[in-house]
């Protein structure tokens, strides 16, 4: 989970679409999602008349003049660190909330305007930390511009913000609406100036030498009016390399990040097993005490300017939604405040930075309950581990084998020597394991990690003992990625009947694509209206997840699948191939046989609501529509926006307005799990409870 930065649809659209390198797929992503940001409330406006100054300089009193780049020290290569250039501030006082955008009339009314002088319009921004104000900047003067912004009427030739554009309720000129401000300021580099530099640019470093300079990417940067350059470890030398072959240094900064080196020696991460409150984080949130995490005050209880910033957040309407559930502070220091957002199924996070004088709200995300994780130190990343499905450990093995895979973008890479680990634990009732990686520096794309085999070494046999990751606090059982116990020992060898419809097992090459790869499973299966699923995770793997699904119909035959689906370079996911067939005759009750097999296995309470840990109503991402046309489409819809796991359902019970499932999850991410499921007829089908038994997993 990663906090979505605040709405700034504007900014974007500054920066000319020319980022370069691996910092444009990153870009490109986060323009997707703050589309979604944009505001659907119309807002009005009055233009603002200030000179605009870098943050911290008072304004002088006198006319506008262009904004020359400020005075600041350049580094030993003669190049000024991004950092330390202000950025552009106006000094007027806006009226936009931190997670709203301006009316997409208004704003095509501006766009417009910009695309009409071409030669000097330097692009368009949202000043969030001076309360929203609408800012165009340009070359030349600016008042005849914002002389002309104020006059201007919304119009239907306006180039549309957002399509289909919303109809126009207000046409009165910009001048005479009050409650969104705009400030003009003239500027140093026009739109065109700016693709000129950073093609200069481009041509100045050919793409194979991008390593020698440690160069990531390039950008613009409005605020600061400089082109960027993304250095990753510049080797000695680089910087006064580039700063020779960049004709205007002085329209250069550098952002330099160089990644620290993973400590030496054996990897030792896991805390003190006898200290009962380590120093955890959830995603999103600093390190903070454990005990902090678990029960930290309510923003009711707390009185501080970053707290009262949450709290108009909460109470101003439009922009994406924030995350729901009970507000806590998880930390506030000098600097910065973080929030979360608690409920039974999801954690939110918030933060609100400091700037200068005043607290901003700086962006906001949610997600599935945290996991608290022991941070790991400076020069390592997280990964995932599970149990190889392939070798089960015995009470009588000495070793263990596990798999492993790198968490963060890593271009599909083996990690190799990169991987660290393992660090293991042994007390008498657990073996408690760790790994991390050193992650890779600069960008890289993110087409899925592949999997690495790991035998892990015991000094004595496992026995009764459970295996935990030790990153988790409290540790986390270690599961499968494909879980063992479901049926398909029991259909390994089926034979598909001759001159059945299923008989011709072909390939299907997906056209939709989805977010996840179990919305693309279920799509492709369409309404779960068969009395029985058996839907194993055979096999996830770089890029790609395989299932083995058998289905029972109401005539009692069984169809058994093969469907394969796999990640694109843009992270969606498509059916990339299924092949299917009809079991021959005699072996219809071979996949009930597999599923009572299971649930042996998994041993739940003989009164499902004896279960210790039975909660409602599973999160769903999505909400659920409360009327759809069959009882399958519900639980399709349910299902979708859930984690990629292993399913048994069962009708367990049907009348003609009422259908109960029985479905047991057995793959990761939750373990054993049994689900009570019910859906009803009412004016069209809809979801009418849903209970969930978490168990204690069942080493073999």
């Amino acid at each position: 989970m990663t906090a979505d930065p605040v709405p700034e649809v504007w900014e974007l659209g500054a920066v000319l679409g020319r980022l370069r390198g691996m910092r444009a797929i990153s870009t490109l992503l986060v323009v997707a999602v703050l589309a979604v940001g944009c505001g659907e409330d119309a807002a009005d406006v009055v233009v603002g008349g200030s000179e605009l100054l870098p943050s911290g300089v008072e304004p002088s009193g006198v006319e506008q003049s262009r904004v020359e780049p400020p005075d600041v020290p350049a580094d030993e290569g003669g190049l000024a660190n991004c950092e330390d250039l202000p950025e552009l501030r106006s000094q007027l006082e806006g009226k936009l909330g931190a997670r709203q955008n301006p009316d997409p009339i208004i704003d095509g009314v501006l766009l417009t305007y910009g695309m009409e002088h071409p030669d000097t319009f330097a692009g368009r921004w949202i000043d969030r930390d001076s309360g929203g104000v609408l800012m165009m900047g340009f070359t030349d003067d600016p008042e005849p511009h914002r002389a002309a912004i104020l006059a201007r009427r919304p119009t239907p030739d306006d180039f549309p913000a957002v399509d289909p554009p919303p109809p126009i309720t207000d046409d009165r000129p910009l001048g005479e609406r009050d409650d969104v401000v705009i400030d003009v300021v003239q500027v140093r580099f026009s739109e065109p100036e700016m693709e000129a530099l950073l093609d200069e640019t481009w041509q100045s470093f050919p793409r194979e030498e991008w390593t020698d300079f440690g160069l990531d990417g390039t950008g613009y940067d409005i605020k600061r009016q400089r082109m960027t350059l993304y250095l990753v470890n510049p080797p000695e030398g680089a910087l006064e390399e580039i700063a020779e072959r960049i004709p205007d240094p002085s329209a250069v900064c550098v952002d330099i990040i160089r990644t620290p080196q993973p400590p030496e020696g054996p990897l030792a991460v896991i805390p003190d097993l006898a200290v009962e409150d380590p120093v955890v984080s959830c995603p999103g949130t600093p390190p903070v005490r454990y005990s902090q995490m678990i029960a930290p005050p309510s923003i009711d209880d707390v009185d501080h300017p970053a707290v009262d910033v949450l709290r108009a957040e909460l109470d101003t309407p439009g922009g994406e939604p924030l995350p729901r559930g009970r507000w806590v502070v998880i930390s506030i220091d000098d600097d910065s405040a973080t929030f979360a957002a608690l409920s039974e199924h999801s954690f939110g996070v918030a933060g609100v930075e400091r700037r200068g004088d005043r607290w901003v709200f700086a962006g906001h995300a949610s997600g599935r309950p945290c996991e608290p994780t022991i941070p790991l130190p400076p020069g390592l990343a997280p990964v995932e581990v599970f149990l190889d499905p392939a070798s089960m450990p015995d009470p009588g093995d000495t070793t263990v084998d596990v798999l492993v895979s790198e968490l963060g973008c890593a271009g599909g890479r083996e990690m190799g020597d990169a991987l660290r680990g393992p660090q293991v634990i042994e007390t008498d009732d657990a073996v408690v394991v760790a790994f991390a990686v050193a992650p890779i520096a600069g960008s890289a794309a993110c087409p899925g990690n592949p999997w690495t085999a790991v035998t892990v070494e015991l000094s004595e046999p496992l026995g009764e003992r459970w295996i935990y990751d030790g990153l988790f606090f409290p540790p986390k059982p270690l599961v499968a990625v494909a879980d063992p116990l479901t049926s398909s020992e029991y259909r390994d060898s089926y034979p598909c009947r001759s001159g059945s419809a299923y008989a011709e097992a072909s390939g299907t090459e997906g056209t939709d694509t989805f977010d996840t790869a179990n919305r693309a499973l279920m799509a492709h299966l369409g309404d779960l209206s068969e009395p029985l699923y058996d839907i194993e995770v055979a096999e996830r793997g770089h890029g790609y997840e395989r299932w083995r699904i058998a289905i029972e119909d109401s005539s009692g035959e069984v169809h058994l699948g093969t469907v394969q689906a796999r990640r694109s370079t843009d992270g969606r996911w498509h059916i990339e191939q299924a092949q299917w067939c009809l079991t021959d005759a005699g072996h219809s009750d071979t996949v009930r046989n597999g599923l009572a097999s299971m649930k042996r296995h998994l041993q739940p309470p003989a009164d499902f609501f004896d279960c210790p840990t039975v909660t409602d109503h599973h999160e769903a991402a999505d909400p659920l529509p409360r009327q759809l046309p069959t009882a399958g489409a519900v639980l399709t819809a349910h299902l979708s926006p859930l984690p990629t796991a292993s399913y048994a359902i069962a009708v367990v019970e049907s009348t003609q307005s009422m259908v109960r499932w029985e479905i047991m999850t057995t793959g990761a991410p939750w373990g054993p799990t049994i689900t009570d499921t019910v859906a009803v007829e009412d004016s069209g089908w809809r979801l009418q409870s849903d209970q969930w038994c978490h168990l204690e997993p069942q080493q073999r």
